[in-house]
C-alpha cells in the first residue's frame, strides 16, 4: 500500500487533478446556479427547479451511466463530458452577461439539467476508471484521497468562494467553472 500515489503514479495524479477541478467547479455551482435563478425570477417554484433539474440526473441516469462507462473508452468519455459541461456553462456565462430576465430562467433550467446529466456520466465513469490505473492494494488509499478532495472542494471551499465571487461580479463563478472544466479535460 502506497500513501504517496500522487507522486509515484502519473495516471492517478492526472485523474486526481481532473477530479479536483471538477469537484471544485461543482462546489461553485451549488451556490451560483440558485443565486442566478433568484436574479431571473422571484417565483420559488422556478428557482427550485433550477437546483432540482441539476440533481435529477443522479436519480435518472446513475445506472445507465455505468453501462456507458463500460461500453466506451473511459478516458475519452470523462474528457468529453468535461468539455460538454464547459460548453453548456459558457451559455450560462453568456446569460449572466446579457440576458438576466424572467424568460431566461427556462434556459437555465434546461442547461442545469444537461450539465447534471454530463456530471453523472463523468463522475460514474471516473470512479470506474480508478481500478485501471492503481494497483488493487492501493485502491483504498486512492479512493480516500479522491473522496477527501471531493468533499473539501465541493462542499467546504467551492460554495463560500462562489458567494465571494458573486459579490464581486456575478459572472465570475461561471467563468471559473468553464476554466476548471477545460483544465479537468486537459488532465484526463
Amino acid at each position: 500500500m502506497k500513501f504517496n500515489l500522487l507522486t509515484e503514479n502519473t495516471n492517478f495524479r492526472r485523474l486526481f487533478g481532473a477530479g479536483v477541478c471538477s469537484n471544485f467547479a461543482d462546489g461553485l455551482m451549488l451556490v451560483a446556479l440558485p443565486w442566478l435563478a433568484t436574479l431571473m425570477t422571484s417565483d420559488p417554484l422556478l428557482i427550485s427547479l433550477v437546483f432540482a433539474s441539476n440533481r435529477l440526473p443522479w436519480l435518472l441516469l446513475s445506472i445507465p451511466a455505468g453501462v456507458l462507462a463500460d461500453a466506451f473508452d473511459r478516458r475519452l468519455l470523462v474528457g468529453r463530458m468535461d468539455i460538454f459541461r464547459a460548453m453548456a456553462m459558457c451559455i450560462i456565462f453568456i446569460l449572466t452577461l446579457f440576458a438576466i430576465n424572467q424568460n431566461s430562467i427556462y434556459y437555465l433550467i434546461g442547461l442545469a439539467f444537461l450539465i447534471g446529466c454530463a456530471e453523472v456520466v463523468r463522475d460514474t465513469t471516473a470512479q470506474s476508471f480508478l481500478p485501471n490505473i492503481v494497483a488493487a492494494d492501493d485502491l483504498e488509499t486512492a479512493n480516500s484521497q479522491l473522496w477527501s478532495a471531493e468533499k473539501l472542494l465541493g462542499e467546504f471551499i467551492g460554495p463560500p468562494l462562489a458567494g465571494l465571487l458573486i459579490a464581486h461580479m456575478l459572472y465570475m463563478p461561471f467563468g471559473l467553472y468553464v476554466m476548471l472544466m477545460f483544465l479537468s479535460a486537459y488532465f484526463i
